[in-house]
């Protein structure tokens, strides 16, 4: 069978999940599905309708609850100030619903690989909440899906639903040509946070040093029990 030699996983919504495909695709090599939750229900809801305007959440809740008994669940959640107050009613839920998932709290980056800094107080609300309720994450710095990018793997890509290929999965649907940089950075190898970033996305000339200086700290208090927050 293809797994000896390949592997492969699945970002989804996971609305249209069956049990058949999925066992037919663990036996190809699928080794984990990324799923999006994006908070509790009202929340998830109102960010991931159907075309015809109704909710998904119970069916994605059902789908995970399915799939988790075959292949490796990576709950993907998109936070925002939207959805960033809602930190603890999303751990609530995970854990209401017995889900057996690797959670990763994100924020968003654009196009130029730009975030919103404010929204690294919601990242860590969230990073709080799954240490609170004992969930596991598997992304603790919400802005890398990996400790090494796929773009960065000889022999990894992203297909999208149009057969079309891409170094990793931040580039599907782009319409332009994606060339990765020639170069390093200029003071990437001299930076405390290179073992953490391995210099950047290759095909966004991007620093993202800002980043790690506001989110690392926090991070070691929090798995170190030192951050006060949690008993406020």
């Amino acid at each position: 069978m293809l797994n000896n030699n390949f592997s492969f996983s699945i970002i989804t919504n996971g609305v249209l999940l069956n049990k058949d495909d999925l066992v037919f695709w663990r036996s190809c090599g699928l080794t984990s599905l990324k799923i999006t939750l994006d908070g509790p229900k009202d929340i998830h809801n109102q960010r991931r309708p159907l075309k015809g305007g109704g909710g998904t959440f119970y069916q994605t809740i059902l789908n995970i609850q399915m799939a988790q008994k075959i292949v490796q669940i990576d709950l993907h959640v998109v936070v925002d100030e939207h959805n960033g107050p809602f930190a603890r009613e999303f751990a609530k839920t995970i854990k209401h619903f017995n889900l057996d998932v690797k959670v990763s709290p994100t924020i968003t980056r654009y196009a130029n690989g730009d975030f919103e800094i404010s929204n690294l107080q919601y990242l860590l609300a969230y990073v709080r909440a799954c240490k609170e309720f004992g969930i596991f994450q598997y992304s603790n710095f919400g802005l890398f899906d990996d400790p090494i990018c796929s773009g960065k793997r000889h022999h990894s890509f992203s297909i999208n639903s149009d057969m079309v290929t891409y170094p990793c999965n931040a580039f599907l649907g782009s319409k332009t040509e994606v060339v990765p940089q020639k170069e390093p950075r200029q003071g990437c190898l001299k930076c405390i946070y290179f073992p953490i970033c391995n210099g950047g996305c290759l095909y966004i000339s991007k620093c993202y040093y800002e980043y790690f200086e506001n989110m690392v700290p926090e991070l070691i208090k929090i798995y170190s029990g030192m951050d006060q927050s949690e008993d406020t």
